[in-house]
């Protein structure tokens, strides 16, 4: 399964646009990691998703004490797949993104999540 050029243009300028919203840090990472794979899920599938959201992490190494930020990274990845793969869900990612608001909507979910404990 290959996205092509234009949609891996598309893929990676969403990943640039996410770090530009949200920055650094543990709550900005989780968010970050939603709305990138929320907003992929949305235009490409999950299986799409998933295959980017690997590839990224690919090769990332666990430190030896302490926790794994890619176990943390693919288990918010797999909840913003998961939401973005809901019947409601996608019809409201469908209202915003047709108002170009998608990544701002998604910003504001994933945030409540985050604060709401779903997100790590």
């Amino acid at each position: 399964m290959s996205l092509g050029y234009r949609n891996c243009v598309v893929a990676s300028t969403i990943s640039v646009m996410a770090l530009r919203m949200t920055g650094r840090g543990r709550r900005n990472n989780a968010i970050r990691h939603f709305l990138w794979q929320a907003s992929l899920t949305f235009l490409y599938g999950a299986r799409a998703a998933k295959r980017l959201g690997d590839a990224h992490e690919w090769g990332e190494e666990c430190p030896r004490r302490g926790r794994c930020d890619t176990r943390t990274d693919q288990f918010n990845s797999r909840q913003a797949r998961a939401f973005a793969s809901s019947s409601w869900n996608r019809r409201e990612m469908t209202r915003f993104h047709g108002r170009g608001q998608l990544l701002g909507h998604l910003y504001n979910v994933g945030d409540w999540l985050y604060r709401r404990g779903y997100l790590e």
